[in-house]
């Protein structure tokens, strides 16, 4: 049920990514979009996606005394909680990479420490309130944090544009796992596809995650729509924590 919400919500965010695309000429188009326009502009669609199925949502955005490398957003309903990280890919190079990996390791970490900590959170905000302590109002204040206990999931978004490095040309093999299917599609744009030494979702599976579902999307077009621009990725996968 989850991931169709999830499901829809990416495809009606290709939609979105045009306009903010359009709004932002043309710093969209020469270095892509902010991790904070790309992970607010799909918290809010993913969002509205659920209170048209009549769920309420939050959004939480974590806070910088976490460590985080980057901002990541935490949307919780009653019944689950949605994890967002956005990553530009400015560079393709292994750095860019290996943040991002970073902060999925970061925010699952979190994710479990906040499940594991919440019981005794519980018991010390009652000890507190018994004895009058100012702490106990600080600490009532992890009520606004996500509740851990509801099931989990991730949600991964990025974009790039292609330039003509050799990393550049492996994103779409790196993300998806393997070469995607229309490859001259891409030749047709001017990019040669090569494939990486090794690949996103078999680095996360190493680090214990679940298989995941990887896409990458083109929403941007040209010659008034009849013409996909293939130059640019956007790149989403959705996991699912516990």
């Amino acid at each position: 049920m989850v991931s169709d919400y999830l499901s829809t919500s990416i495809q009606r965010f290709q939609s979105d990514c045009l306009q903010l695309c359009e709004q932002h000429y043309p710093t969209v188009h020469n270095r892509g979009m902010r991790e904070n326009h790309l992970g607010k502009a799909l918290c809010r669609r993913i969002i509205a996606t659920l209170k048209e199925a009549g769920f309420s949502a939050e959004l939480i955005q974590r806070q910088n005394e976490e460590q985080l490398s980057q901002p990541v957003f935490c949307i919780q309903s009653d019944e689950f909680a949605v994890w967002v990280i956005a990553h530009r890919l400015l560079s393709a190079n292994l750095a860019r990479r290996q943040a991002l990996i970073k902060a999925i390791v970061q925010t699952r970490d979190i994710s479990q420490a906040n499940a594991d900590s919440e019981t005794h959170s519980a018991s010390e905000q009652h000890t507190e309130a018994q004895a009058g302590s100012s702490t106990a109002a600080t600490t009532a204040n992890l009520g606004t944090q996500p509740d851990t206990h509801l099931p989990q999931h991730l949600v991964l978004v990025a974009d790039h544009w292609f330039d003509r490095s050799k990393a550049s040309k492996e994103i779409p093999a790196w993300w998806l796992g393997q070469l995607p299917e229309n490859t001259e599609a891409y030749l047709k744009d001017g990019v040669r596809l090569l494939v990486p030494e090794t690949s996103l979702p078999a680095q996360l599976q190493q680090l214990g995650l679940q298989p995941g579902q990887h896409t990458i999307h083109h929403p941007l077009t040209r010659d008034h729509g009849s013409r996909t621009v293939y130059k640019y990725l956007l790149l989403t996968a959705h996991y699912t924590l516990t």
